[in-house]
């Protein structure tokens, strides 16, 4: 096969699926707009109402304290002096799972 007979065998198959050539029309280009760019915010975690965070200094794990047990997170460990006040709560910050389902079965919520 030569290569006009392939390109006019292309064109036949463009055709037949619908795809037209940009070439041949210069309305598409007026008529095309940019997609429209959609930015996701990401927040950083929230305490649920009546408890605070406290962050592990070694893992930076976040931790659930409720205001009326301050001395033990939401999963059972014991605060000691390797929990402090987080000071920047990051949006990508690690939450203790175990704690989160606590403060959820507590009808807290963590947001």
């Amino acid at each position: 096969m030569d290569d006009n007979c392939v390109d006019l065998l292309n064109a036949e198959v463009l055709e037949a699926a619908g795809v037209t050539d940009s070439s041949d029309s210069s309305d598409s280009e007026e008529s095309a707009t940019p997609p429209e760019t959609y930015v996701k915010k990401f927040q950083p975690p929230v305490a649920p109402e009546n408890c605070s965070f406290l962050q592990h200094k070694r893992t930076k794990t976040l931790h659930v304290v409720d205001s009326r047990f301050p001395r033990s997170t939401g999963c059972g460990r014991l605060v000691s002096a390797d929990y402090v006040a987080p000071s920047n709560v990051r949006y990508d910050a690690a939450v203790c799972h175990t704690c989160s389902r606590h403060a959820k079965k507590d009808s807290f919520s963590l947001s």
